[in-house]
């Protein structure tokens, strides 16, 4: 049951959300709503049960503290609201094990393995396969700067150390600032070209031995990788590759969710189990005639959505509505813009497969799910047309979560698919949000070398849940001292009471 609106879409552009009531006693508790950012009444749907979806990790690699903050923080409120309010909670977590990232990752790193095993390889073609992979990977990356500061392309390593000068050995503020990645990717070259300059000298010296190869070839990794698939992804063909990547970086991301005490959701969902019901979730968006079916790919059409019967679409983050970077990171690196969609800010909820991909059988051929429908169709599955509590990390909102909102509503053709969103804060290292992406990142597994469970678990209490969270030795320290305040409060408590 819903009662009064509590913002207008006609009077202030933004979309209406109803607050939910109930006959059954409430606690009190007010939470901060991202869908009218600000602090509402929170109140269950059905008496003291309250259903809770979360988004779970996509599985291609380990998990750094940046994932930590937003699973300990939830994990955190989970049991505030479980443990000492008392509500009966039902939480459902996902597992994306779906996803161009998964694809990307499996192959290139099968690809590499092929290519390191391969005996036949001499060392001159090692160096001359590496030496092709930087240029193209440098004259990509940094192809306006490329041409700007030395005039042509990378094809030399005197290209190379030319253009370094030029942009300072990488500190170039100019630089720096043309994309977040840069330094990454700059760090990624100078690497690949230092072990790449060693190997060319033993190979002209006659000195060249086969581990030497294989140094090269990991310190040339994400050079290199990158461009054995654009030579060989398209004849992976075997579907394990892609299972056996994920199931391996679940295992390990419950290893530390468990050393992090944080707790298990009470069901686990898994793309890959899902694409049925996927299917037919897709199949009603189409009948109820918000998506459309071009060259074996199914798009969501926000056009046809947006204003029709009072539907409102990116209600989380209404000012990044036709974002094209965002919208282009959301349909995923594989995903190439296609110029047959209606609009920019369409987005697939069906994936024609391309060769090297997974692919499940549709009525529209051979493919897989786009990314935000994954989420959707397994919280509905198990939690209904309707949740109450829906969390994830702040740089989900959109358009994942704006994505999701709006495909739900266009499926069950209601207004008001999540009740209650709550999106963690960043949390940042140098500057800027640790992320995979930014390759920024501490792994958790790394920090707990260093640190305790609840002393990593003290840092998060430190800061407004919602807010930005610097993470450094400072903050550290602090959390230490107050982590043992705690613990010696508690031992004397208990001392005492015996």
């Amino acid at each position: 049951m819903v009662r009064r609106a509590m913002m207008s879409s006609n009077s202030s552009n933004r979309p209406v959300w109803n607050q939910p009531e109930s006959t059954y006693p409430q606690t009190g508790l007010k939470v901060f709503n991202s869908l009218t950012k600000s602090k509402v009444p929170f109140v269950p749907r059905e008496g003291n049960n309250v259903s809770w979806y979360g988004c779970g990790p996509t599985v291609y690699d380990a998990a750094h503290m940046g994932h930590a903050c937003s699973y300990v923080t939830f994990d955190i409120i989970r049991r505030i609201m479980e443990d000492y309010i008392g509500y009966d909670m039902s939480v459902v977590m996902n597992i994306t094990d779906v996803d161009d990232k998964v694809i990307l990752r499996a192959r290139q790193k099968y690809l590499l393995k092929q290519y390191q095993d391969d005996a036949s390889l001499s060392p001159e073609q090692v160096v001359g396969d590496v030496t092709a992979a930087f240029n193209e990977y440098v004259n990509k990356h940094f192809k306006d700067f490329v041409e700007s500061r030395i005039g042509k392309k990378v094809a030399t390593s005197e290209d190379w150390k030319e253009f370094v000068a030029a942009v300072d050995q990488g500190k170039d503020a100019a630089f720096v600032a043309s994309d977040e990645k840069t330094p990454m990717h700059y760090n990624a070259a100078s690497t690949a070209f230092w072990a790449l300059s060693v190997a060319r000298l033993h190979v002209s010296e006659g000195k060249a031995r086969p581990d030497e190869m294989l140094t090269l070839t990991n310190s040339a990794e994400d050079v290199l990788s990158p461009w054995l698939d654009r030579q060989h992804g398209a004849e992976v063909t075997d579907q394990r590759i892609f299972r056996d990547l994920a199931a391996f970086w679940e295992k390990d991301f419950f290893e530390d969710m468990d050393a992090l005490n944080v707790r298990r959701p009470h069901v686990l969902t898994r793309v890959s189990e899902f694409v049925d019901d996927i299917v037919r979730f897709v199949q009603r968006i189409i009948d109820n005639g918000y998506a459309y079916e071009v060259d074996g790919s199914v798009y969501f059409d926000v056009g046809a959505f947006d204003g029709k019967n009072d539907h409102f679409y990116a209600k989380l983050e209404p000012n990044s509505k036709g974002n094209s970077r965002l919208l282009a990171d959301g349909e995923g690196s594989l995903t190439k813009e296609e110029l047959n969609k209606r609009s920019l800010s369409d987005f697939a909820l069906w994936k024609m497969s391309k060769p090297g991909e997974p692919r499940w059988p549709s009525p529209w051929g051979e493919g897989r799910p786009g990314w935000h429908i994954e989420c959707s169709v397994m919280a509905s599955e198990i939690l209904g047309a309707q949740i109450d509590v829906h969390v994830g990390g702040i740089d989900l909102a959109f358009p994942h979560h704006d994505n999701e909102l709006c495909q739900s509503e266009a499926h069950f053709e209601n207004h008001q698919w999540v009740n209650y969103f709550m999106h963690a804060g960043h949390l940042n290292i140098e500057g800027l949000k640790m992320s995979k992406s930014l390759k920024n990142f501490i792994t958790i597994k790394e920090a707990l070398n260093k640190y305790s469970s609840r002393q990593i678990r003290t840092l998060f209490l430190l800061s407004q849940w919602n807010k930005p969270l610097f993470f450094d030795a400072k903050s550290m320290e602090e959390a230490i001292v107050i982590e043992k305040s705690l613990s010696n409060f508690f031992a004397n408590t208990t001392a005492l009471l015996r």
